[in-house]
């Protein structure tokens, strides 16, 4: 600067109390100190007080006031406020663009009060929020948005990735006018460098530019070299053609206010040509602040007394070195065990750039603590450097204090230089495993294949300090991609030829596509024909028909052998029965050194030269659906190890087999349930349930047994098969173990002669008899009471009773009994309505006859009839006072029999059943009297009612009949209300 320049600072200053031949200031009350020796000075400690710079942190609302240089660039903000309501402040790192907002337009808009240029902020009592995006923007950005609602934020954040306008709605719900928001996003490339989820990414950006309106106001700062990935998302591009400010190098008169405005606040004076040192060397390079601000720090440390020197400056190494010499101190004042420890501190907190600088990371504690460190040893080094203001701590991590330090060091850009690829390699690590932790350590996040030997390769060469989640990460993913290729080595040993590999792919993506069984069949055929590991193939299944057979839908031979398709053998009669149902591959080494073998196996085999045989299951861990059965002409030929490629595929088909089961499964189910749901009787509903099973199972016979309540033995009255009725059946329930089973535990059954522990006479009674070899039965129960059984019937084998027939059955069962539930309630309901529509015929009828009573009895007859089985009628009159009990119509089969009057004695049961208040209803007692065993032929249920005037006995109505159970509890107050019509009608007529 020039003495013309100086003397023109001098006369624009006020100095105060300072002598004018001792000081200048420079700046707005800032101090430099002329006319005293340095040497004077040099021997003065430093005196106490806060330091006036913040070295390479940012300024932040607190430090406003101390915040000088920037006040135009502020008030041009705070005025574009007044036109937009989303502002971008652009410019290269290390230019101040945190420290513009956050200590320049933050306070501004609270103060409310006129800035440069006589700019004033926007009106309103400013509410202001600040945040970074962080690796996981979106729970900051609601988090920022929606603080201490926790409620809120779940519900926001489940619909941000599909709704744009999510944050803009929620805050119009909740925002006042007259207190305006206005949203500080720092950093915002961090959605660039640190979220690695696009989706995440895409949906912060939509709705922040959709948040931005007049009462939410909302200012980003960006990086410039993130301002080109910004032009790939549509939002942001519309919306920065116009409403971006950019932020440049500070000038000359910003840069001195910016030096000497802190100090003079701070009242601490300059050594004369230390700001035109410290002027020359910041110049005009972009991003020189935080360096400046260091270096001044720096020099402040360095102060004698008050006043900061040149010698205390250039010992700092000056703007271009002071970041560099601070760092390397720190880091040479270490011992050699803590320097490797910040050597993978710092980088780790290097994001390297892609087509951008290399930008820092925020980390937790957790991920900065390798294997075989202590934590108290990282915490001890994280301190020391958090200290020496290299590194800052918060709450959501650790992070540089600026970039320009990754810039400025150059023993840190030596280590991102010596192997970048390997630190890429390790960022993708970190990420990973952190992913995997995040996601409750799923299996599908580990590394596999390439990535892990990529990975492994990159360990074993550069020895990185890898924390305690990484080193777990690399080793469950070693062991899971151990466990797998362990599990593939067993099961595909044969699969070491790329063309081999292509084929069982290619096999497994046709039967994963194919829609029925025959086409799963001929693939698996299809398979071993082309892998050149038979000479002949066939798939051995159950007949679903009649799955007691075995039948073979699909062969394959290298001789031409002449095939059956239509053959079919039974199960039971094959010697290797079991073996086809094995659920494990079943070699025969030698077939010519077996002993025994059944006709169909000796023709398959011996008549064909085969030596040697495996049979591959089709099975899942529940159920056999199948088996593939190979042959060979060379004994020994077949070993497990090489078979396990064409059991991955048979394994793969039995799921898909399963799978298309079920569809169809449920489709039935839906067809068998609406045809049940449009039935309106039991034998209807039963029919169908035993039909429909007895096709879908290939049963030989399904049936369906109900034990009558009071029968004392079970009926059978549903069946498929029609000749089933053809004969009566015997199914008493007294000493029916099986009864007795199904009616405790309620769980099916299955019977079959080679049960040593079931009584011959219950599979008799429950198996043979119905000329079934074995029966599947399944309770049918209605409120835990047991009400019957269906029966799926064999002839053959259990074959039929497969756990998903069994399952497919009980669904159909349990529908069945809601629907039979439903019939009972509707019969229930339909006969009461015609009770009373009868009854009241009945009534009318009666009271018609009101002269003579013997016409009136037979009236009475007649109408009772119409409800309730009258074989046996009695309608008497009895008098209470004389005792004399008189039979007006007694009537026997539709004859009238003659009995004559009585008079009754006080211990005769009749006398002591017309005194009591309840009617009896199957009365034992009663119908051992003479009087109403009127017929060699004895009746087995009767219901009796007195006839009674002001609750004295004046008659008595009675009905017996041959059935057991002809009468119900709910006939008693149909019999009592006839029984009061009676009593009245008899009194009409003794009048007349």
């Amino acid at each position: 600067m020039s003495d013309e320049n100086k003397d023109q600072k001098k006369s624009d200053i006020n100095v105060g109390n300072i002598e004018k031949s001792q000081a200048v200031a420079i700046g707005p009350g800032a101090t430099v100190i002329y006319g005293v020796p340095i040497q004077d000075i040099e021997h003065l400690p430093p005196e106490a007080g806060a330091p006036p710079y913040r070295d390479l942190h940012y300024y932040d609302e607190e430090d406003a006031d101390w915040f000088f240089g920037r006040e135009k660039v502020v008030a041009t903000l705070v005025n574009r406020l007044h036109e937009t309501d989303f502002l971008a402040v652009v410019g290269d790192s290390g230019s101040g663009k945190s420290s513009v907002v956050r200590a320049g337009v933050v306070p501004a808009m609270k103060r409310d009060k006129p800035l440069v240029d006589g700019y004033v902020p926007p009106l309103g009592d400013w509410q202001t929020k600040v945040m970074t995006p962080t690796s996981r923007p979106l729970e900051k950005l609601v988090d920022t948005f929606f603080p201490n609602d926790r409620h809120l934020q779940s519900t926001i954040l489940r619909k941000l990735k599909t709704d744009a306008n999510t944050i803009r709605n929620s805050l119009g719900k909740q925002l006042p006018a007259e207190n305006p928001l206005l949203i500080v996003i720092d950093q915002f490339e961090e959605i660039f460098s640190q979220c690695k989820d696009e989706a995440q990414r895409e949906a912060f950006i939509a709705n922040v530019v959709r948040a931005a309106q007049p009462n939410c106001k909302i200012i980003i700062t960006l990086r410039a070299d993130f301002y080109a990935p910004c032009l790939r998302y549509e939002p942001l591009r519309q919306i920065l053609k116009e409403r971006q400010e950019l932020l440049g190098p500070m000038s000359q008169d910003e840069l001195q206010a910016a030096i000497l405005g802190p100090a003079a606040k701070g009242n601490w004076r300059f050594q004369k040509g230390l700001v035109e040192e410290i002027l020359e060397d910041v110049g005009q390079e972009p991003g020189a602040l935080p360096l400046l601000s260091h270096a001044l720090w720096e020099t402040w440390e360095r102060r004698r007394g008050r006043m900061l020197t040149l010698s205390g400056y250039r010992a700092t190494g000056g703007v271009k070195g002071a970041i560099a010499q601070s760092a390397e101190n720190i880091y040479l004042d270490l011992p050699k065990s803590e320097q490797k420890i910040a050597r993978s501190i710092f980088l780790r907190l290097t994001e390297l750039g892609e087509g951008t600088q290399d930008t820092r990371r925020r980390v937790t504690l957790s991920e900065l603590v390798p294997q075989n460190d202590s934590r108290s040893g990282v915490e001890n080094v994280l301190k020391q450097l958090a200290d020496a203001r290299l590194l800052t701590t918060s709450e959501d991590g650790v992070e540089v204090a600026h970039e320009a330090l990754i810039r400025e060091w150059p023993t840190l850009q030596s280590w991102l230089d010596e192997d970048r690829e390997g630190l890429r390699l390790h960022r993708q690590l970190t990420e990973a495993a952190l992913a995997w932790e995040v996601n409750n350590r799923d299996s599908s996040y580990l590394y596999r294949g390439g990535r892990l030997s990529q990975a492994q390769e990159w360990i074993r060469i550069s020895e990185p300090r890898l924390n305690h989640l990484e080193e777990d990460f690399l080793h469950v993913s070693h062991q899971q991609q151990r466990n797998e290729l362990d599990e593939a080595m067993r099961r595909a040993k044969i699969e070491q030829t790329l063309a081999e590999s292509n084929r069982l792919y290619a096999a497994s993506r046709r039967i994963e596509q194919t829609t029925n069984a025959y086409e799963i069949y001929k693939i698996l055929v299809d398979f071993v024909q082309v892998t050149n590991i038979s000479h002949a193939a066939q798939i051995m299944v159950a007949d679903p028909k009649a799955p007691n057979y075995l039948i073979v839908p699909v062969s394959w031979s290298l001789d031409p052998i002449e095939a059956d398709e239509n053959h079919r053998f039974p199960q039971g009669k094959y010697d290797f029965n079991d073996r086809i149902t094995h659920t494990e591959i079943v070699i025969l080494a030698d077939i010519q050194t077996e002993k025994k073998f059944d006709p169909y196996t000796r023709w398959l085999l011996i008549q064909h030269e085969m030596r040697a045989a495996a049979f591959i299951p089709i099975c899942t861990a529940e159920e056999w659906l199948g088996t593939l059965v190979l042959a060979h002409k060379v004994p020994n030929f077949y070993a497990v190890e090489a078979l396990q490629s064409v059991r991955t595929l048979a394994d793969q088909a039995a799921i898909i087999l399963v799978n298309q089961r079920l569809m169809r499964q449920t489709d039935l189910l839906y067809r068998i349930g609406r045809a049940l749901n449009q039935t309106i009787t039991r034998d209807d509903a039963l029919d169908i349930t035993v039909r429909e099973l007895q096709a879908y199972t290939g049963a030989f016979q399904c049936r369906f047994v109900v034990y009558e309540p009071g029968e004392g033995s079970g009926k059978l009255v549903a069946s498929s098969n029609n000749k089933t009725f053809d004969k009566p059946y015997h199914l008493p329930l007294l000493g029916d173990s099986i009864f007795e089973r199904l009616s405790r535990e309620q769980k099916p059954i299955i019977l079959s002669p080679k049960m040593d522990k079931v009584p011959k006479e219950a599979i008799q009674q429950h198996v043979t008899q119905f000329g079934a070899d074995a029966s599947l039965l399944i309770p049918a129960a209605s409120q835990q009471e047991l009400l019957g059984y269906l029966a799926i019937d064999a002839l053959y084998g259990e074959r039929s009773f497969s756990q998903s027939n069994l399952v497919f059955a009980q669904t159909i069962v349990d529908h069945l009994m809601t629907q039979l539930e439903n019939i009972h309630l509707l019969d229930e309901a339909l006969h009461r309505a015609q009770e009373l529509i009868t009854l009241n015929q009945v009534q009318s009828n009666i009271s018609r006859e009101l002269v003579d009573i013997q016409r009136l009895a037979q009236n009475i007859y007649r109408e009772v009839g119409r409800l309730l089985d009258n074989t046996i009628f009695q309608l008497a009159r009895y008098n209470p006072n004389t005792n004399e009990y008189q039979p007006l119509l007694v009537i026997v089969e539709d004859e009238p029999v003659q009995l004559e009057s009585r008079i009754l004695v006080p211990n005769d049961p009749l006398h002591a059943f017309l005194h009591q208040d309840k009617s009896q209803f199957l009365n034992a007692s009663l119908m051992q009297i003479e009087l109403f065993t009127i017929t060699d032929r004895p009746a087995k249920s009767s219901i009796c009612v007195p006839l009674l005037q002001e609750s004295s006995p004046t008659g008595l109505i009675c009905l017996q009949s041959y059935k057991a159970h002809a009468y119900r509890e709910i006939d008693i107050p149909l019999l009592q209300s006839i029984a009061n019509q009676i009593s009245i009608a008899i009194a009409n007529a003794e009048l007349y």
